[in-house]
């Protein structure tokens, strides 16, 4: 029974891991446009990060990252519009004092 129930956990802990392993349709729009190692030609859209934009590229048919959407609609609602939402804040910079150097002949307790 204790089998049983460690077993249950176990199984609970890594099928939460895995789910909260996945990226955001923001991490997603950073991926470089990948057409993929296959041939098929797929007409697909991605998010070029250089110039801002959802572009069209050909996609093989397999191997394919986030940045890979069926429509341009679908890829501009996910990556220029949420490019738009996120804004993070500007760290401020502080300064701060550096004690000034030891005297050459004065003598330190710790040296």
């Amino acid at each position: 029974m204790k089998f049983l129930v460690f077993f249950v956990l176990c199984l609970i802990i890594a099928i939460e891991t895995k789910y909260s392993q996945r990226k955001s349709p923001i991490a997603n729009c950073k991926e470089p446009i990948f057409p993929g190692r296959c041939k098929a030609g797929h007409r697909r859209f991605g998010y070029n990060s250089a110039t801002g934009k959802c572009q069209e590229f050909r996609w093989g048919g397999c191997d394919a990252n986030g940045n890979n959407f069926r429509t341009m609609g679908k890829c501009r609602e996910m990556c220029e519009s949420g490019q738009q939402r996120v804004q993070y804040p500007l760290m401020q910079q502080q300064q701060v004092k550096v004690p000034p150097m030891p005297q050459k002949n004065v003598k330190q307790p710790w040296i």
